[in-house]
């Protein structure tokens, strides 16, 4: 029995089959040129942008560096451009002759008041810096040069050595009875340790006068002083920062610091274990 008529020689299922085959074959294709067509041409866009970058890369590596830096104040200085932890040897130099001058000298005046005090009857006496929260015996003073220049050296060797050179500061300079001038017979040329640490060996000899002696008495300071480079502080208050805070911004404007102090190697301080000739 059938269920569907169909007329001899006319069949309407071979008429539609053959189209609907065209469409479903020419469909996928269509879709497949068009994604091949847009991703040439997103590939022809970024092979000029890459082309652009090359030449402009190529010409910024020929074109020379700046080296020429122009102050506030107008002038003009040649600048170069550095590994983070570099420093010159003469900048590392200057820093520690700098820095161990203020820790151990002592005017018995304010820092920047000397001038004053000579043409002054009273001249502005420099009464040190108490020291607070250290447990050691005697005098707890240093002088206010010594202790801006204190913020030169490590956190954790600054607590350690205030406290030393509050013992070894003589009562005097606080009075105005006693001056120090530490005087730097040879400062060597700093010593590679690692990257971004040297070290210095410093002869000098310190002089004391005292109750208007003029020949004063020399005291050995023989020291290897331990250096290293850290970041550069700015000073984040301008204008409104105090005395105090600049002079503590300027202690670490050279971007070193002092992380120890040694006693000068000397061929009498030999190992023992070394036979002797």
């Amino acid at each position: 029995m059938q269920l569907f008529k169909v007329k001899k020689g006319i069949s309407s299922t071979q008429v539609k089959i053959p189209k609907a085959q065209r469409l479903l074959k020419n469909s996928p294709s269509n879709v497949l040129t068009l994604f091949v067509l847009a991703t040439l041409g997103l590939q022809g866009l970024l092979f000029l942008q890459t082309t652009f970058n090359t030449i402009w890369i190529a010409k910024l590596a020929r074109k020379p560096s700046p080296t020429l830096v122009e102050l506030v104040d107008g002038r003009s200085v040649q600048v170069g451009s550095e590994a983070s932890l570099y420093r010159s040897p003469q900048a590392i130099q200057y820093f520690v002759s700098q820095i161990t001058t203020m820790l151990f000298s002592a005017s018995g005046t304010l820092p920047g008041n000397e001038a004053i005090a000579a043409n002054s009857l009273k001249p502005t006496l420099d009464k040190g810096i108490e020291l607070t929260g250290n447990s050691f015996r005697g005098k707890r003073k240093v002088t206010t040069a010594a202790w801006e220049a204190s913020f030169a050296l490590s956190e954790d060797f600054r607590s350690t050595f205030l406290p030393e050179l509050a013992e070894i500061t003589p009562v005097g300079v606080f009075s105005g009875m006693t001056q120090t001038v530490l005087v730097i017979e040879h400062l060597s040329e700093p010593e590679p340790i690692e990257q971004g640490k040297w070290k210095l060996k410093m002869i000098a000899n310190l002089y004391l006068f005292s109750n208007g002696d003029r020949i004063g008495k020399a005291i050995p300071v023989n020291k290897d002083i331990y250096v290293q480079a850290v970041y550069i502080t700015p000073q984040p208050l301008g204008e409104s920062a105090t005395e105090v805070q600049r002079a503590v911004y300027n202690a670490r404007v050279a971007g070193l610091e002092i992380y120890r102090f040694g006693d000068l190697a000397t061929s009498s301080n030999a190992d023992p274990t070394t036979p002797t000739k």
